[in-house]
């Protein structure tokens, strides 16, 4: 089990991520957080993603996943999201990670007044012991809904930390 705690000045997430499944092929997690930002916005999140190497001897792993983000300000919105994730230690030093990742709902699966959701991030983590992971990282999330296209519109970097238990 991991807690992940990120933030930056306008805008804090909080995660809580759970393995589910393992096997020699991959593994499954299950995620759940939220993220407020200073215009009392609330986004939470509920997901599953499933990992796997791409070989044995790589140090890359893809993932896609699915996760349904609702979004608080005012008005409830619920978007089902499709997406995926990409994590590297790329160099000789297992300690640096490079993570990418992106999720997307477009109007059809966007409910409740929502038009769309997108999330895209990268970052670029360091570990400083076994089970606690420093990292920087820039996120592009929107939430768009009937009337203001851009209620939440977090374009920012921001630090974080993982913690594994």
């Amino acid at each position: 089990d991991s807690i992940d705690v990120n933030l930056n000045n306008n805008a804090a997430q909080f995660q809580y991520i759970a393995p589910v499944g393992y096997s020699e092929e991959g593994k499954a997690e299950l995620h759940a957080g939220f993220l407020y930002d200073n215009d009392e916005n609330v986004l939470g999140d509920l997901g599953l993603l499933v990992m796997s190497d791409l070989s044995k001897s790589s140090n890359t792993s893809l993932g896609v996943g699915l996760k349904t983000v609702a979004a608080l300000s005012g008005d409830f919105s619920l978007a089902l999201a499709l997406g995926g994730k990409m994590h590297s230690t790329p160099f000789a030093n297992r300690r640096i990670g490079l993570v990418g990742l992106v999720y997307i709902a477009p109007k059809i699966v966007s409910f409740g007044g929502a038009d769309f959701f997108v999330h895209g991030g990268i970052s670029v983590e360091y570990a400083i012991i076994k089970h606690a992971i420093a990292y920087v990282g820039y996120r592009n999330i929107r939430f768009g809904v009937e009337n203001r296209p851009d209620m939440l519109n977090e374009k920012r970097a921001h630090l974080g930390v993982r913690i594994s238990f």
